[in-house]
């Protein structure tokens, strides 16, 4: 029996049965409600936020699988990887992935993303501390399995088990992620796509209303320049969010790894979906920017990358990938 065609079967249809409801003006998945559900954007590899988020396509990423199951399938070996994100005053986020590989099936990784929002004092109506204090806390559990399809084809999927509590309330919820990736003969080239945080809210967070997860469909491709030592990155992210379904494609980013030798690593980026959605109307600066470096040897890769949300607010993200 081929499992590696079964699984591609398995693949094509989720992604289908979410590619559909994209195309009607009607679509559910269009909405840009706030919600709960809304830390899984913050988990991306600290490589791929230093292009600004590009890196669905992008081969041989320790933590790819965030934002493309299929990547997992290229890493190959047992992998640790912990990402740390610094956010506003005291909130943390941060994403861990183990990964490793069989043989004979393909490569598994269990993985975790979390988000803590620090600690909140109790107040009246009328401002006047009541004493004691409470938290909130955002965790996904996520399984992953990635596989070889065929002589260029990945694809992988990734199942979610996502906890929020915040106080006496809480809710809990599953999600699917989804992705293909392919790389040309040229060995130079790589098209991928995914569908991310595809679920439903079993638990409500906030009754009686149920909390909506933020779907992401994503597309891009990346380039490894011939005679130059920079891999170029162009994609679309927020496929899914919009009321106008042409309009979404103007939600590109863009961006660049710059090899110097084979131990350093430097990476620019640009998203016009933050641009768009977190600067200010009279003072755009550098939203939407990232960059960030890495340096790599043959057992450990340590990764830095900042994103710029508006001015004064710079996002730093800290990773570390080590082969077991």
């Amino acid at each position: 029996m081929n499992y590696q065609k079964i699984f591609f079967g398995i693949i094509f249809t989720l992604i289908l049965s979410f590619i559909f409801p994209l195309f009607s003006s009607f679509s559910t998945y269009c909405s840009e409600k706030p919600s709960p559900y809304s830390f899984l954007n913050n988990a991306l590899s600290t490589r791929s936020a230093g292009m600004a988020g590009a890196g669905v396509c992008f081969d041989y990423d320790f933590a790819g699988s965030f934002i493309n199951p299929a990547i997992t399938a290229t890493t190959q070996r047992h992998t640790i990887n912990a990402t740390f994100l610094k956010h506003l005053l005291d909130i943390n986020s941060g994403n861990f992935l183990y990964t490793f590989e069989d043989t004979t099936y393909g490569t598994f990784a269990a993985s975790a993303i979390y988000t803590n929002y620090g600690t909140f004092q109790y107040y009246d109506e009328y401002g006047k501390e009541l004493g004691g204090t409470f938290t909130g806390n955002m965790i996904s559990l996520n399984g992953t399995f990635a596989t070889k399809i065929d002589e260029q084809l990945y694809g992988g999927v990734t199942l979610k088990l996502i906890f929020n509590q915040l106080e006496q309330m809480n809710g809990f919820a599953v999600a699917i992620d989804a992705g293909l990736l392919y790389k040309l003969s040229d060995e130079r080239t790589n098209i991928g796509f995914s569908i991310l945080n595809a679920g439903s809210e079993l638990k409500k967070f906030a009754k009686p209303e149920s909390s909506e997860i933020p779907l992401d469909v994503r597309l891009g491709f990346n380039h490894h320049l011939k005679g130059l030592p920079l891999n170029f990155n162009f994609g679309f992210n927020h496929l899914a969010t919009g009321d106008k379904f042409l309009k979404r494609f103007s939600n590109i980013n863009i961006g660049g790894e710059l090899y110097f030798g084979n131990h350093v690593q430097v990476r620019i980026g640009y998203d016009n979906y933050i641009n768009k959605n977190f600067s200010s109307s009279q003072n755009k600066g550098f939203t939407g920017l990232a960059a960030g470096a890495g340096i790599i040897t043959d057992w450990i890769h340590v990764d830095y990358a900042v994103s710029i949300y508006s001015q004064g607010l710079y996002l730093h993200r800290f990773g570390v990938s080590y082969k077991i």
